[in-house]
């Protein structure tokens, strides 16, 4: 924040300023990212540290969740949806 007052200001979170600025408000890195959202059921099945911690932060997850969905239909964004655990990615990409 020293070096960056201006972040002080954002409402966002480090993941959301991360795939806003490094993919979704850059059209030049279309496909140079790839985007997996989990299955709800998951994190669930995990307990509280992976859920949202209030209903603002789920809001605000379903917004980033919906840009990712927007940034697909539009070629900019691969995303795999639904995952059902993390092992399921790796067995996606054809690793066990």
């Amino acid at each position: 924040m020293e070096e960056q007052p201006w972040l002080a200001e954002l409402t966002v979170s480090a993941t959301e300023l991360e795939m806003l600025h490094g993919v979704l408000n850059e059209p030049r890195m279309a496909g140079r990212s790839f985007f997996y959202i989990r299955d709800p059921a998951y994190a669930k099945n995990q307990g509280a540290d992976h859920l949202a911690e209030s209903d603002q932060h789920a809001e605000r997850q379903e917004s980033l969740k919906r840009r990712v969905r927007e940034a697909n239909k539009k070629k900019l964004a691969p995303l795999f949806e639904p995952y059902a655990a993390p092992i399921a990615c790796g067995q996606s990409a054809g690793r066990p």
